[in-house]
């Protein structure tokens, strides 16, 4: 059943009081499973709360699991009806301040997004002139749908490494933006690279080398001649030339740079993940015994099983809800309520405006040393296993 929408004024509400500066107005719009504006408040709250209580414009997202989910033609205009009711509540925020006599480079409207709410404002945005969206400082938070650069002066995207439900909920979106989930798993191993100890640009050949492996292997080659021969020369005998000259190796970095240009993600630690308590399986001295006690060993490995999902979907909850993003909000307000720049990247290396990396860059890269070493892994596994 497609989501129910009311008038602009069923969907609006605020919490606090007060205004940062002039010309800066605050907003917040709520993911899935808010089915009342009371619902979305608690969220705008963490917002207030770090801009010390000033007052929070709140669009309430009243979109459901089963909304999501739902591919009938009725729902997808619902949600495209309710976007434009967003993007209604944005035009009035900057008209507001417009009619207050303040100009267009001095409107600031901080928009704040979280899960779902990223998909709404990135149709909402669709409706808004250039002008418009040139006032808008965007922050999504675990977001179902990363948000590109150009979708405002300020776009930053920020999900916790562990928030599983930000993940699912790109998998579901690529159907319509396959990119913003290549931007989403891109930043994920930069930061798991960099985590490593390896640097942004080595991070990102290794990943595009992943990617060459796979292309050139014998499984997905199709007796291609020249996909063996190249094979031979970067995967066999670690040619160095061959690879930084590889067409398919080169376009995969250009895809990779391309993305960070066009996406500001930052991956933040998450709350690391508890291992739950299983229930003991009991030993059997012989199949005879295994089998006598069969209805209890089933019971207790569904038991287990049952347990281990539980534990996963609360590590995911845990890193998904918008209170736990609370200390990055309000490392955002310090830098409006500082006065500081306002065009600021997030801190993570994943969001840098990357440049093409240069030929120095793959120079120093070493083939030998990658991440990711499928040729010399399968060696030395055979080697345990003989």
């Amino acid at each position: 059943m497609p989501v129910e929408l009311g008038t602009l004024q069923d969907h609006t509400s605020f919490v606090g009081e007060g205004v940062v500066a002039p010309g800066t107005t605050l907003m917040f719009c709520n993911g899935i499973n808010n089915p009342t504006v009371e619902d979305a408040k608690t969220c705008a709250r963490v917002v207030s709360a770090a801009f010390s209580g000033r007052r929070v414009e709140i669009f309430h997202n009243p979109t459901s699991w089963g909304n999501v989910i739902d591919s009938d033609l009725r729902e997808l205009d619902a949600q495209w009806d309710l976007a434009e009711l967003f993007a209604q509540a944005i035009q009035q925020q900057i008209q507001t301040q417009r009619g207050g006599g303040i100009e267009d480079r001095d409107i600031r409207i901080l928009v704040f997004v979280h899960s779902h709410g990223a998909r709404v404002v990135k149709d909402a945005i669709e409706e808004l002139s250039e002008e418009d969206q040139r006032c808008l400082h965007i922050y999504g938070f675990g977001g179902a749908q990363m948000l590109p650069r150009e979708a405002g002066a300020v776009v930053e995207n920020y999900v916790h490494d562990g928030d599983s439900i930000s993940s699912g909920g790109n998998i579901i979106t690529s159907r319509r933006n396959e990119e913003s989930l290549e931007a989403l798993n891109a930043a994920e191993q930069i930061h798991k690279g960099m985590a490593d100890g390896k640097t942004f640009d080595a991070t990102l050949f290794d990943m595009a080398w992943r990617d060459l492996f796979i292309h050139l292997s014998p499984l997905m080659s199709g007796g291609d001649g020249d996909k063996q021969r190249r094979y031979e020369l970067i995967i066999e005998q670690h040619n160095q030339e061959a690879l930084t000259t590889d067409p398919f190796f080169i376009q995969q970095v250009s895809k990779y740079t391309d993305l960070f240009q066009r996406y500001a993600i930052a991956i933040l630690p998450g709350t690391p993940f508890v291992e739950p308590e299983f229930t003991p399986m009991k030993r059997h001295s012989s199949r005879g015994e295994f089998f006598g006690n069969l209805p209890g060993n089933l019971f207790s490995m569904l038991g287990n099983t049952a347990v281990g999902i539980g534990a996963m979907a609360r590590h995911g909850l845990d890193n998904h809800n918008f209170e736990s993003y609370s200390p990055m909000v309000t490392q955002i307000a310090m830098r409006y309520v500082c006065s500081c720049k306002t065009n600021n990247r997030p801190s993570s290396a994943t969001s840098r405006s990357c440049e093409t990396p240069s030929s120095e860059g793959l120079k120093h890269w070493n083939l030998r040393g990658a991440l990711y070493a499928p040729l010399g892994t399968m060696k030395r596994e055979a080697a345990a296993e003989r």
